[in-house]
């Protein structure tokens, strides 16, 4: 993407979750010194943990008044600038087009990794346990399947539509995820002129299915915990009496990517964004794996199991007295 170092172009990486996101804006912000000797900013104002997440919050409420200052920072950049957010694919078609109007760029191009629904649908609900989150992955996931097609999760294409459309299908570079060994190392080799880059341990941890019960369990405490490390081993523990005691009540959900609500789906996805595709597609689908079998604990586990649920209600009591009552994303009120 580096040709001459006097126009001004924009790289928008949209995400979303769980695409390894955070992968991508760990390695950029580590790299960071290194890309600005070849003329590459990655500018994330300094947020948490590496994205620049304030700017997306505020053009997906359209504060864009309350923007304006970072829009102002970003177009002082010259050559290649870099914004990365999962946030950007919570922007309606109108919010994408204020924000494009506001930024000043002689090229811009937009970035989304597509990762096969099978895979993202568990992860989605384990990321939402660990902010607060308190509904069954069995409850979640049906009212993600009561209006499917309006969903973001099940039907991405909404998400993708009004940056597509604000920028073009030649500006719009869309990559499948599950075909990718190295997301981080991809967006560098592909963005930054090959500027590879490693860290050590920069993927978020994936949690067990006791370990994401475990957090369930602390309705809405959980959040304490990442400011927190006292609870640590009593979590740990919790987790343990979940493994061991749940074994009998484990029970999975089949989910194909055959059933025809999600082929119709995945064809307009095809047919919608086709040239944006970065990979090739075979047989008119995009992800090869087409089922799955999704694990969740019965809720009888909590009836059957009055001494882990009493364990968990104790955790809450002695999280409460020392860090205050429970906190939920606020996020989550779309939800």
């Amino acid at each position: 993407m580096m040709d001459d170092p006097d126009r001004r172009r924009l790289l928008i990486h949209i995400g979303p979750h769980k695409t390894g996101t955070s992968a991508i804006q760990k390695t950029l912000r580590y790299a960071r010194d290194r890309l600005a000797k070849n003329g590459i900013v990655y500018n994330d104002l300094q947020d948490h943990p590496g994205g620049i997440h304030r700017l997306a919050d505020l053009a997906s409420t359209s504060k864009f008044d309350q923007a304006q200052p970072l829009l102002d920072d970003i177009n002082k950049s010259s050559g290649l600038t870099i914004l990365s957010s999962e946030n950007f694919t919570r922007l309606n078609p109108g919010q994408v087009r204020q924000l494009i109007d506001r930024l000043d760029a002689d090229d811009l191009r937009v970035v989304y990794y597509l990762r096969n629904p099978l895979n993202r649908l568990p992860s989605d609900w384990k990321e939402l346990i660990k902010h607060g989150y308190g509904h069954s992955f069995g409850e979640w996931l049906a009212a993600r399947f009561l209006t499917p097609l309006r969903d973001r999760t099940l039907n991405p294409g909404l998400a993708m539509g009004g940056w597509a459309d604000a920028v073009g299908s030649d500006r719009f570079d869309i990559h499948l995820y599950d075909r990718i060994e190295d997301a981080a190392a991809q967006f560098l080799d592909l963005y930054c002129d090959g500027e590879r880059q490693t860290i050590p341990g920069r993927q978020n941890e994936s949690y067990t299915l006791a370990r994401t019960e475990a957090l369930r369990a602390l309705g809405g405490y959980q959040r304490h915990l990442i400011r927190c490390r006292d609870f640590d081993a009593d979590v740990d523990a919790l987790e343990q009496r979940i493994e061991d005691a749940g074994k009998g009540f484990v029970q999975t959900i089949r989910m194909s990517l055959d059933q025809i609500v999600m082929k119709r789906i995945e064809a307009e996805i095809i047919h919608r964004f086709g040239p944006s595709i970065q990979q090739p597609i075979d047989n008119a689908q995009l992800f090869e794996t087409r089922t799955a079998d999704w694990p969740f604990l019965a809720a009888q586990f909590w009836f059957a199991n009055d001494d882990v649920l009493a364990q968990a209600t104790d955790l809450r009591r002695r999280i409460h007295t020392q860090l205050g009552p429970p906190q939920a994303d606020p996020r989550l009120a779309e939800l």
